[in-house]
């Protein structure tokens, strides 16, 4: 979420920033489902000959062809596999979005398709005619920002899948492409970390060493399926309910007691200290996107994309910027010496940080916008944990 955040010169807390992307992502794969341009006969509407009218909710369209008595209720596994593939095929590669933003006389250097090579692809939207091979088309820089957004989102929702989850393999691969994306985004305190983290990986940590890395990762203290989070974010909690509860007023922070009976119990007392509202009946402001609210903002979403046309092919539509391709520009400033700079510095027991280089702007942010609770998979949906109240921040 930070690279789209960065890129766009917008802060905001982190939480509503969540949901923000989280619903905005659902509405458009959804309505990319509903109406695929890639291959129209692959599309709901074309194998099923229903359309429904504009003023229909997205989240009550797509039961019309996959509910009960429909005429996709027995879709197979392997057909709607097909069709999520021309959905990333379309909307979420940086060829697409380059096709789209490319004038027709203007060709993508060293670019190669998976938009491509699908069979019979035709960007201006489902035809009578049937699926016709078409050339590249006029720009369109509305579907080319869209499409840069749904795949940055759709990396950013998978790593916090993957924590949620429990698997460090998914989280690794999402963090092999920030490697290049924070430098593209601007974002070069955390780029030089990875590079760091990647150097260590390859030639510096033993095969005992990374398991052991990968084994503790990531915690799951409640035990309960999906409640996955990263350590250091674990020591981070910790530390902040033992300046909470037992701060310089009543205790000597380097002193025995604290040290021996409160640090080694910490999780007990902050889960004591969270049962008491309860206790004398209060209810705590959970501060979450409910399933309602969750469900209005789709539909919303949804109207609005389908009346505008949002991943319908317009030409010549514009709009008053475009959205970068942060992995691409990254991999560039690497290349173009970067990379040898870093090498040369840290193989010299140089610091992993550039000691001449200002601070980003954009990656200085107050406590606010900082996650202070994990991101937890309930199964179909994402939601905050409450690990610390949301109007707590340490």
């Amino acid at each position: 979420m930070g690279l789209f955040l960065f890129s766009c010169n917008v802060r905001v807390d982190f939480y509503p920033g969540h949901h923000i992307l989280e619903d905005r992502f659902d509405a458009l794969i959804l309505d990319a489902l509903r109406c695929l341009i890639i291959a129209p006969r692959l599309s709901c509407e074309k194998k099923t000959k229903i359309i429904t009218p504009e003023n229909t909710y997205l989240l009550d369209c797509l039961p019309q062809y996959f509910g009960p008595g429909k005429p996709l209720e027995a879709i197979t596994f392997d057909e709607l596999k097909t069709m999520a593939e021309r959905v990333y095929d379309q909307y979420l590669t940086f060829a697409s979005a380059e096709m789209f933003h490319e004038a027709a006389d203007e060709t993508v250097e060293g670019v190669e398709s998976e938009a491509v090579r699908s069979e019979n692809m035709d960007p201006h939207g489902p035809t009578d005619e049937g699926d016709t091979e078409t050339a590249v088309p006029n720009t369109d820089a509305t579907l080319s920002n869209n499409i840069h957004f749904l795949r940055m989102t759709f990396w950013y929702l998978e790593m916090c899948a993957g924590i949620a989850e429990g698997d460090i393999g998914r989280v690794f691969e999402i963090i092999k492409l920030l490697r290049f994306s924070f430098w593209g985004a601007g974002s070069t305190n955390y780029g030089n970390e990875l590079l760091e983290q990647a150097c260590n990986f390859l030639y510096e940590f033993s095969d005992d060493l990374k398991t052991a890395i990968f084994n503790n990762y990531l915690v799951n203290p409640s035990g309960i399926p999906g409640h996955w989070f990263e350590l250091d974010l674990l020591q981070e909690h910790f530390n902040y309910w033992l300046k909470r509860l037992f701060n310089s007023k009543s205790h000597d922070f380097d002193s025995r007691h604290l040290s021996e009976a409160v640090g080694l119990n910490i999780r007990g007392f902050s889960l004591l200290r969270d049962r008491f509202p309860s206790i004398f009946g209060f209810r705590r402001n959970k501060g979450k996107h409910t399933d309602p609210e969750k469900i209005f903002d789709i539909n919303t979403l949804g109207a609005h994309y389908r009346k505008e046309g949002v991943l319908v092919f317009k030409k010549d539509r514009s709009q008053p910027y475009k959205a970068i391709d942060e992995f691409g520009q990254g991999m560039n400033i690497l290349a173009g010496g970067k990379l040898k700079a870093f090498l040369l510095r840290t193989m010299n027991d140089g610091p992993v940080m550039e000691t001449d280089h200002e601070e980003d702007e954009a990656e200085i942010l107050d406590a606010s916008q900082l996650p202070v609770n994990p991101v937890v998979s309930l199964g179909v949906a994402m939601e905050a944990s409450d690990f610390v109240e949301p109007t707590e921040v340490y």
